[in-house]
């Protein structure tokens, strides 16, 4: 921000700064404070929903970072060694593995379930490991959207009764 003019673009909620380059304004970034919720599969099976705060602040490079849901979710998926990575689904749905999970099966063993469920939603068949992470959309500023109705329902239909676990877990 260091000074720079800026002056909100057209119907975008953005400001531009003098570079040409779109950041959200106060605005927009306090738009985004909000819950945001994603699921996680265990490898025993338990699918759980996780809510949490949706804080955003602006990172090193002026970008909004989701810094309250990418901590959780490396919390959940990744607690070893906090390397996470994510990869496109069908309806507007994203997966986040730990990057090491088919590397190391014994912090990470096989999730049969997240497997049956990825397939579903358009990945290519194959094992996964460890715990995963579905998040919902992502827009054009990188703002990870909560999970919709809609889309909990996509992730769950099919999987065996008793393995939905809905949650409030301590994260803030």
């Amino acid at each position: 921000m260091g000074g720079e003019r800026r002056h909100a673009a057209p119907g975008t909620g953005h400001a531009e700064a003098s570079s040409g380059r779109f950041a959200p304004t106060t605005t927009a970034v306090a738009e985004a404070c909000q819950l945001v919720s994603f699921v996680v599969i265990a490898p025993d099976g338990t699918l759980k929903v996780r809510t949490v705060q949706n804080r955003v602040r602006l990172d090193e490079w002026d970008t909004p970072y989701q810094e309250t849901l990418w901590a959780a979710v490396r919390r959940e998926v990744d607690p070893h060694y906090d390397a996470v990575n994510g990869m496109p689904l069908q309806d507007d749905l994203r997966v986040k593995v730990a990057d090491l999970a088919g590397q190391v099966p014994d912090l990470y063993p096989p999730n049969p379930v997240a497997s049956a469920v990825l397939t579903t939603l358009g990945h290519q068949p194959r094992y996964w490991f460890g715990t995963i992470a579905i998040v919902g959309a992502e827009d054009a500023d990188g703002i990870t959207a909560s999970l919709t109705a809609d889309q909990l329902e996509i992730i769950t239909k099919g999987l065996p009764a008793g393995r939905v676990v809905l949650t409030q877990p301590p994260y803030r």
